[in-house]
């Protein structure tokens, strides 16, 4: 019997995706006064969330259950998410994109957070773990305090949100 997950991965990125839009889609309903159309959206959300976790648990067997190995794999992510987002920056500053190409550097400066972020917490343990807080308009994470201004966006500290 073939044990290849790569079905589980597209279904696992597929839900994910669906259930980005799908907060995208209610947020929209809210602005525009929507209110049946937004909890239609946060309906599908919660089932698609629901999806996504039975994707989660199918693969829960398929991720290495040694620590390390799980950081050494979320590191590799990591460090490929920078470099699509580089190809992708590339690819945007040739078609005359500046925003798509400006919101690709950015995400790719919040990778490198990241990647920042999750060798020092595996270079040392702690005995009590950190506060992160998130940039909630580029993602980039901060320990502990939201700095004065977002380094990769600029936002100001009331739009860092603490990770619980």
């Amino acid at each position: 019997m073939n044990k290849d997950p790569r079905h589980l991965h597209r279904a696992l990125v597929m839900e994910s995706r669906a259930v980005a839009r799908s907060r995208i889609f209610a947020k929209k309903a809210r602005m525009e006064e929507r209110g049946d159309l937004r909890a239609l959206f946060r309906a599908a959300t919660r089932s698609q969330e629901v999806a996504l976790r039975r994707c989660l648990m199918m693969l829960r067997g398929k991720i290495d259950s040694d620590l390390g190995a799980v950081l050494e794999g979320f590191l590799r992510e990591t460090g490929r998410r920078q470099e699509t987002y580089q190809d992708l920056e590339a690819q945007a500053t040739a078609a005359g994109d500046g925003l798509a190409a400006a919101t690709y550097q950015q995400s790719q400066q919040v990778a490198a957070r990241q990647l920042e972020l999750a060798q020092s917490a595996a270079a040392a343990v702690a005995a009590q773990p950190p506060r992160y807080l998130v940039c909630t308009v580029c993602g980039y994470l901060a320990l502990d305090d939201p700095p004065d201004s977002c380094p990769v966006c600029g936002a100001i500290p009331l739009k860092f949100e603490e990770v619980k």
